[in-house]
């Protein structure tokens, strides 16, 4: 075997990696969004039917979240296309800047969507929380505030990005990078909301009794000790 043949069967391999690798992010995606779209069905369906069809803002908030994810999952298909026909280009030594720079817009625009639909889903679990608490802003101000920032810092990484990007792939790296962007977001609007919930409707006062209440019990449970 010639080192020529080694060759080609090396770039075989390697471009054979390369295209596992971009397809593997867009296999979990169809996989959860598919599953992402039967939740939607039944909730829509248990609005309808269970009397709950005045929740106009979480049926708009839920269709609205449902689009955008549909046209991530569709985003996230094109550029991994188009990932591999630069991966295949760049094997055969052909140009590969003009489908570099639409690669770049796409990754742009899917990543604009991706923090689009993360702020969505904060706005649903805040206004939950906003009801419980019998519509009281304050309680509500920081999670806003918090949400907002996120959102803010997350355009501006998907923007910069774009703007100073370069061929990498599609890989693991960036995907997770987003993740880390919008997890810390979502882990506080799900603690707030199973805080809340645990105390539904209570009001300042009513937490003040049922402390003095605990305290008050405790001291009956476990009297101070005698001293001589």
């Amino acid at each position: 075997m010639s080192d020529s043949d080694s060759l080609r069967e090396v770039n075989a391999e390697i471009l054979i990696y390369n295209l596992e690798t971009a397809w593997s992010p867009a296999a979990a995606e169809i996989c959860l969004y598919g599953a992402y779209f039967v939740l939607v069905a039944f909730y829509l369906h248990a609005l309808l039917t269970r009397r709950m069809a005045k929740q106009t803002f979480l049926t708009i908030a839920i269709i609205a979240l449902f689009i955008l994810c549909t046209i991530h999952c569709a985003f996230i298909l094109a550029a991994t296309t188009l990932n591999n026909r630069i991966y295949v280009r760049l094997d055969a030594g052909l140009p590969f800047v003009k489908d570099q720079n639409r690669y770049s817009k796409l990754t742009l625009a899917t990543q604009v969507v991706y923090v689009t639909s993360n702020v969505i889903a904060d706005g649903i679990f805040i206004f939950r929380c906003y009801a419980i608490w019998n519509f009281r802003l304050k309680v509500v101000l920081l999670p806003i505030f918090m949400t907002l920032a996120l959102a803010a810092f997350g355009y501006f990484t998907a923007i910069d990005a774009a703007a100073g990007s370069r061929f990498v792939g599609l890989n693991t790296s960036d995907i997770l990078n987003l993740i880390e962007l919008t997890d810390d977001d979502r882990v506080d609007g799900i603690n707030c909301g199973s805080y809340l919930v645990a105390r539904p409707r209570s009001s300042a006062s009513e937490w003040k009794k049922d402390s003095k209440q605990i305290l008050h019990r405790m001291r009956n449970d476990n009297p101070a000790p005698c001293t001589l």
